[in-house]
């Protein structure tokens, strides 16, 4: 079931899903794509959690989708955890896809430290209720995927700065 779901999550967020796709336990990787390759994972919730690298700006973004609503352009506060740590983060609300806002967290490097070290990984965002909306994702396989997925993003962009054979720098 949950590897249905991750396949649907994936088609939602990934604009090609049919040739490079590998699975790590909980994770998925996709490398077809041309803007971006991702590692994520999908909970029993249908929310999802991954780490995206864009190729124009050559930057790692983590996203979750949850079911949730914000407002485009504004931050919100949340709380992560997993075995590392307890972290303050930042989400920033992007677009839609289905019902799901996208929100990227911040701060990048503690959400990476945190990932790469724990089986498990919650989010407790605070709503105006004075309840807290909480998602978590399992991180079984979480470091061979993003692994994985970076070192296909990395020879990309180099494939993509090499020069023909008949010129030089």
């Amino acid at each position: 079931m949950k590897i249905k779901a991750l396949c649907l999550a994936g088609c939602v967020y990934s604009t090609t899903l049919l040739a490079a796709e590998e699975f790590h336990r909980d994770w998925m990787v996709n490398t077809d794509g041309a803007e971006y390759y991702f590692a994520a994972t999908v909970n029993n919730s249908n929310d999802i959690f991954g780490k995206y690298c864009y190729f124009d700006s050559e930057k790692c973004l983590f996203l979750v989708g949850v079911d949730i609503t914000c407002e485009k352009g504004f931050e919100y506060p949340a709380l992560v955890n997993s075995e590392y740590a307890a972290i303050h983060v930042t989400l920033h609300c992007g677009d839609t896809f289905g019902s799901q806002n996208v929100m990227v967290l911040e701060p990048y490097d503690d959400i990476d430290l945190a990932i790469l070290q724990g089986s498990q990984f919650g989010i407790a965002v605070p709503m105006e209720s004075g309840k807290f909306q909480v998602s978590r994702f399992s991180l079984s396989g979480a470091a061979d995927a993003i692994e994985s997925m970076m070192d296909a993003a990395i020879r990309h962009l180099n494939k993509k700065r090499t020069l023909p054979e008949n010129e030089q720098l």
